[in-house]
């Protein structure tokens, strides 16, 4: 019977982030040396609500295998600590939310044909999606991450709806990036993600949100409204149409995820730096995760781990641990000098190389790439605004019910907004 995971298979090398329920870290696991991002949840001080969650997460990502896709690796809970751990790909070069940061810091703008690469690949991830019946619901910034070898990946999949084909009425999402329809309390689908999605990339181009207010009524106005300042002049008219077309305020007017990928001034970007394919699930969507009364018995509801462990076959023929080479010379030695005897040529019959009688053929086993190290450095974080983190930390239920602590922010011209509200760091943990 195989040993169950714990806390011990893994060295915790940095922390990411950290929620009210749940942290994140850069972790190391023991057994083969790579890096993954963990998130450790505390499930027993959880809401029914966000318990389902943060299974509904595991469910997804196990569900989905996508390059543009933050990619699952394992679950398990941790009985020692009781704390629920999910294993899954760290992408190196952080999220867009942190490289905005880092320009905005810079005084510099982010290269137009970086920005078409990323709409591409955010693009990409959502069709894997939306043709699985998912929506993320909460797309935005902080929640796409750049891997070491430059492909943009959607995350933070903990408040994604399967919709079965109907339209999904719970309002929940960013209010930054929420659609207007989800502002209204409308019934919404894949649309509202297209409105997220342009949402982003504007940001992207202007290194700020397209919609920003002082107050959630002025806020809640202008994305009715759709009305936004232009991106610079420095970007193609090209880049303009295409954030136009992505944030129509009629749900139906916006570009499907096919619609975008075959755009003139999308396609070539698509072509050159992925692959456009109908998307990789592991079959069909995994079963709902229903937490048992008794958390012991919870890890056998996980999915299966899906680390690459298969060892490249190849390699080890080609070269053989040193001691077993050492020890074939060592019996060598001292032995006498034997000479093969070499048999007479049949000349009657044509030489025939081994490999090639019969009509077969030997070949080697094909090279298997393993995964890449990923390193440790990471893209500084710098606060954004303290105004936009202050509406930005609150589900978007809290503001438009005007909650106290909502009210008392915008109500209080003396409150200290310099430690309002908090950025999440790299891999997003919701609050």
């Amino acid at each position: 019977m195989q040993k169950s995971t714990t806390l011990a298979d893994f060295t915790i090398l940095q922390k990411l982030g950290e929620g009210s329920f749940g942290q994140v870290f850069r972790v190391k696991r023991v057994s083969d040396q790579q890096e993954y991002a963990m998130k450790k949840v505390r499930i027993n001080n959880l809401k029914q609500k966000e318990r389902e969650n943060a299974l509904n997460e595991i469910r997804i990502l196990a569900s989905i295998n996508d390059a543009h896709i933050i990619g699952y690796k394992e679950a398990f809970f941790d009985e020692l600590s009781n704390q629920l751990c999910v294993i899954m790909e760290f992408a190196a070069g952080g999220d867009i939310s942190k490289q905005i940061s880092s320009y905005i810091k810079k005084q510099n703008q982010i290269e137009e044909k970086e920005i078409w690469k990323a709409l591409a690949h955010m693009t990409l991830g959502l069709r894997v999606l939306h043709k699985s019946g998912i929506l993320h619901r909460d797309l935005k910034s902080a929640n796409v991450f750049k891997s070491i070898d430059g492909q943009y990946k959607i995350g933070d999949l903990n408040v994604s709806k399967v919709s079965h084909g109907a339209l999904a009425k719970t309002q929940t999402g960013t209010p930054y990036y929420a659609s207007p329809e989800v502002w209204r309390d409308q019934p919404y689908s894949s649309p509202s993600d297209i409105w997220s999605l342009g949402c982003v990339i504007y940001e992207m181009a202007t290194l700020k949100p397209p919609f920003r207010a002082q107050d959630v009524q002025t806020l809640f106005k202008k994305v009715s409204s759709g009305v936004y300042e232009k991106i610079p002049k420095s970007y193609s008219n090209s880049l303009s149409a295409m954030i136009s077309q992505l944030l129509k305020v009629p749900a139906h007017l916006r570009p499907t995820c096919d619609q975008i990928l075959s755009d003139p001034n999308v396609k070539p970007f698509v072509e050159q730096y992925c692959q456009i394919q109908s998307g990789n699930t592991q079959g069909e969507l995994l079963q709902t995760i229903l937490l048992p009364k008794n958390l012991k018995q919870l890890q056998a509801k996980l999915p299966k781990p899906t680390y690459e462990t298969n060892k490249n076959e190849y390699e080890s023929i080609k070269h053989p641990p040193k001691s077993t080479r050492s020890a074939s010379v060592n019996e060598r030695k001292g032995s006498p000098i034997q000479t093969p005897q070499i048999p007479k040529k049949d000349v009657s019959k044509p030489l025939i190389p081994p490999g090639l009688r019969n009509n077969q053929l030997h070949i080697n086993p094909p090279i298997r790439q393993s995964s890449l190290n990923r390193p440790s450095s990471s893209v500084k974080n710098l606060s954004p605004a303290p105004i936009r983190k202050s509406i930005e930390k609150q589900n978007l239920n809290t503001l438009k019910n005007k909650s106290p602590s909502t009210k008392r922010i915008y109500d209080n011209e003396n409150v200290d907004r310099s430690n309002i509200g908090s950025r999440r760091s790299y891999q997003n943990i919701k609050n």
